[in-house]
Parts: structure tokens; sequence; C-alpha cells
């Protein structure tokens, strides 16, 4: 093969391998809730965010009050996009269904993930921070769990900066006043 055929070859590869071809987001669905399971935090809400596979939203949020509050909205295609990429960059559908670090205290991140007929769920009871923070503070976390954790954690920020989950909370609490 000539040198610039061969080029040209790499360069195609390297343009499929950046832009992949679209997901069929048909049926597809992302939920994640989030409990503080035992946190006492001034700041914090229990809720769930439900992405359709249009991109269609709702969150759903239980205030102090015992008021439930829903607002809905729209995330952008290729971002519903990147959140199920990620979902498959984790191997979703192969993962636990739970995974704990020996505690319930703390914040439990349930997340779903609908996709080409399968569905799967799990719980990542996490308190965040890095492998080498969280063995500081006397939790066993298993090395090979560990970016499991994280992993799960990440994709649930990431749902949670695609709804503006921060902006919502805030708004809320900005209602309510903190907890007492």
């Amino acid at each position: 093969m000539r040198p610039l055929a061969r080029g040209l070859g790499l360069i195609v590869l390297a343009l499929c391998a950046c832009n992949p071809p679209p997901l069929d987001r048909s049926g597809a669905r992302v939920v994640l809730e989030r409990d503080p399971s035992g946190l006492h935090a001034a700041d914090f809400r229990p809720y769930r965010v439900e992405i359709g596979a249009e991109g269609a939203f709702t969150f759903t949020c239980h205030g102090l009050d015992s008021v439930t509050r829903v607002e809905s909205g729209h995330v952008p295609p290729k971002e519903l996009e990147s959140l199920l990429r990620g979902a498959l960059e984790l191997d979703f559908f192969e993962l636990e269904e739970r995974y704990s670090m020996g505690f319930s205290d703390g914040i439990l991140e349930v997340l779903e993930v609908t996709l080409g007929g399968r569905s799967q769920v799990v719980r990542n009871y996490w308190p965040g921070g890095t492998e080498e923070n969280l063995r500081e503070l006397g939790f066993k976390v298993p090395t090979e769990r560990y970016p499991i954790h994280r992993g799960l954690s990440d994709l649930a920020q990431r749902i949670d900066k695609a709804v503006g989950t921060e902006d919502r909370l805030a708004r809320l609490i900005a209602q309510e006043g903190p907890r007492k």
C-alpha cells in the first residue's frame, strides 16, 4: 500500500473512532434517584430524574414540607447519547445490582438504564472521594471495585448536570429554608 493511501486509511479509521454511529435510542431511558439514606444534610433532598428516549425529562423532588415537586425539561439528543454511551463504557448491563462499601449511611445512588431492549438497575452506596481519602476515613475499599463506584458516581453526576439538578435543588432549598 502506498504511504499516502495508508495515511488516508488511518485518518478514516480515526474519524470513525471519534464519531461513532448514533445509538438507536428508541425505548431508551435513564433514571437516577438519590437518597440521603441516614444523612441529615441541610442542603439535600431526595429526588428522582427520569430521561426518556427523546430527551424529555422529569425531575421529582420531595421537600421537607412533604410536598412533592415535579419539573420537566429536555436534554439535547447529543447529551442523552453521551449519557447512554457512558453507561455502555461502564458495561452497565453486566454490573451487579448493588455496590456498597459496607455501610448504608451515605448517599444512595440508584441508576437505571434501558437501551436496546435491555434494562438494568444498579444501587451504589457511595460517599465520594478518592480511594486514598476513603481509606484514611476508615472505609474498606476493595481496589477492584473502586473504579465501578467511581464510574457509577461519575455517570450520576453527568445526569445531574444534564438536567440542572444543582439549580433545581437550590431553588427548592431557598423556598423551604434549610433542614432544622
